[in-house]
């Protein structure tokens, strides 16, 4: 007979012997195991080929990376010598913004249940959050999920009239503090936040904005 599970965890597993500690970036699991991390306040350092280094009492023996190993269902590799490449070091987690506006916009939703399922805080951040400016004092990176140019932009305007599935052609009643879009204020807004260091992500059609 079949048994439903609930949830799958991939079995972890150990290579090789050694005191250094790393996984591989391609391996989705292991972006958990290093925002734990990070949620440690504990810095984790990469290659420049993408490996990354693990330093921390939490794996400081063989039988404690083969827990993390269990834990988070990764590839855990130990090696005698650190890697002879640069390192990287990644102090903190970054301050995320996810952009929603007030149409419905499922890739929002999506985006924010990949941010969640790797452990990676966010905000939200709505129209008036963006028009409001100085985004770079709040954030690091922003995401703007799959949206027409004109759903962020304008977004659904009082009196406009919409195509509704079920109903056809309809005006909008959308109340006033939903209505609109960042506008032409919020776009120079991200475009400062851009030019002032911050990383901008837009995903699919946010990309036509940009």
């Amino acid at each position: 007979a079949l048994e439903a599970l609930s949830t799958f965890a991939p079995p972890g597993v150990v290579h090789g012997h050694g005191p250094v500690v790393t996984l591989d970036h391609r391996e989705t699991n292991a972006y958990l195991a290093m925002n734990f991390f990070l949620g440690r306040n504990e810095p984790v350092r990469w290659t420049a080929d993408g490996t990354i280094v693990i330093e921390s009492p939490y794996v400081e023996n063989e039988g404690r990376a083969a827990n993390l190993a269990t834990q988070f269902g990764v590839a855990v590799h130990l090696k005698p010598q650190p890697p002879p490449r640069p390192l990287y070091e990644i102090r903190t987690m970054p301050k995320v913004a996810v952009y929603e506006s007030w149409v419905p916009n499922m890739d929002a939703g999506w985006t924010r249940f990949v941010l969640d399922r790797y452990q990676i805080p966010h905000a939200v951040v709505h129209n008036s959050d963006v028009r409001q400016g100085r985004l770079h004092d709040r954030f690091d990176t922003l995401i703007l999920p799959s949206q027409t140019s004109s759903g962020i932009l304008h977004g659904t305007r009082e009196g406009e009239t919409i195509q509704d599935r079920n109903l056809g052609m309809i005006t909008s009643t959308q109340r006033p503090e939903f209505a609109g879009g960042i506008g032409l204020k919020g776009l120079n807004e991200i475009e400062q936040f851009v030019r002032e260091g911050g990383t901008l992500l837009a995903l699919d059609q946010a990309a036509d904005m940009v």
